[in-house]
């Protein structure tokens, strides 16, 4: 589970499952954390919401 990520360059934020950096990816490839201050936001981020109804 992901923090809520969020930067100006987001319209909202968002507080992915799971997020895939595609057009981006060599800019975070070798990180072993990201700073969102200075490193681009996710290209894809995924959530799922599970529903039950009866």
């Amino acid at each position: 589970m992901f923090k809520s990520i969020k930067n100006d360059r987001m319209i909202q934020s968002v507080e992915p499952d799971t997020c895939f950096y595609i057009q981006n990816y060599a800019a975070v490839i070798a990180k072993k954390s990201l700073d969102l201050t200075v490193d681009p936001p996710p290209d894809l981020a995924i959530e799922i919401d599970k529903l039950t109804r009866i």
